[in-house]
């Protein structure tokens, strides 16, 4: 026959309490420790890695075969009893497993959420904090573990995941435009590019082999006008600085032309021929 049991943690330093309720009271504590060494953000675990986990003892007071008993009555009446909502670590008045947002309806979750919102907009990090984050989260890993033990199961199934919340998910235009407007003007230093250079050699693109990757006429014209002046013959409006070219040159040097032994039909010919036409035409025009 299975028992559970109320138990209290009372920190030695300031004697405020935390009651709870469950079947193995010392495997509890035991996650409670490990939840606050590994940062989760609950007032008990801030408690613990303020005055140390070892400050905190357990003490069981009562004890049942009933589970609802214990879970939907006791609880609630020892939390009651030691004021531990309100004076100690409890953010609950019990009954709820310390499940806090499960108890909110949904008018009440954006409320919560539209509140964290605001309270974290404008803020700022200095640089030697980002670092410090930075740090803390390459030790801690993915989800708490240790960087680099997931297996590749593990991965897959976390991008299995994600695919299937994304799979025919639109984003709306306000959204989009906030992530315009967020990643407009980002740039990566020398060392954050190489990293990802690294990353996706030998990997194919994300889109490779899937159905419709390949854009239609229609989208490759709309591409083409889009384009058009932006990102064309970046060398026309600005030369390559002479150790570009040696560089350039010394990169080619030995390496057959992409384009030797290709054919093209009389219809690219002439495209290409008019392309160039209309490049030199615009070239001396603005000159």
């Amino acid at each position: 026959m299975k028992h559970y049991f109320i138990y209290i943690l009372t920190c030695a330093t300031n004697q405020k309490v935390y009651v709870g309720a469950s079947q193995d009271p010392v495997r509890r504590l035991k996650e409670h420790r490990h939840a606050a060494r590994h940062g989760v953000d609950r007032l008990l675990y801030r408690a613990m890695r303020k005055y140390g986990v070892d400050s905190f003892h357990l003490d069981i007071i009562y004890g049942s075969s009933n589970r609802t008993h214990i879970f939907e009555e006791m609880e609630p009446h020892f939390i009651r009893l030691h004021k531990s909502d309100s004076e100690g670590y409890n953010l609950t008045k019990g009954g709820d497993g310390g499940n806090t947002v499960e108890l909110l309806n949904e008018e009440q979750r954006l409320q919560r959420a539209n509140k964290i919102s605001q309270k974290l907009k404008g803020r700022t990090f200095s640089d030697e904090h980002c670092q410090r984050i930075s740090e803390a989260a390459k030790k801690r890993g993915f989800g708490g573990s240790t960087p680099g033990s997931m297996s590749e199961e593990g991965r897959r199934h976390i991008s299995e995941a994600v695919k299937k919340h994304m799979t025919g998910r639109t984003v709306s235009k306000e959204t989009r435009e906030k992530l315009r407007r967020t990643h407009t003007g980002v740039t990566f230093n020398e060392e954050r590019r190489r990293a990802i250079s690294e990353a996706k050699k030998g990997k194919p693109a994300w889109n490779k082999g899937l159905p419709g990757h390949i854009p239609s006429t229609e989208t490759r014209a709309k591409m083409s006008v889009a384009q058009t002046g932006k990102y064309r013959a970046p060398y026309a409006r600005k030369p390559h600085s002479e150790e570009t070219r040696q560089k350039m040159s010394a990169f080619a040097k030995g390496k057959p032309s992409p384009l030797r032994g290709r054919m093209f039909t009389e219809e690219r010919r002439k495209k290409q021929s008019e392309a160039i036409r209309l490049w030199h035409r615009r070239k001396f025009t603005s000159e």
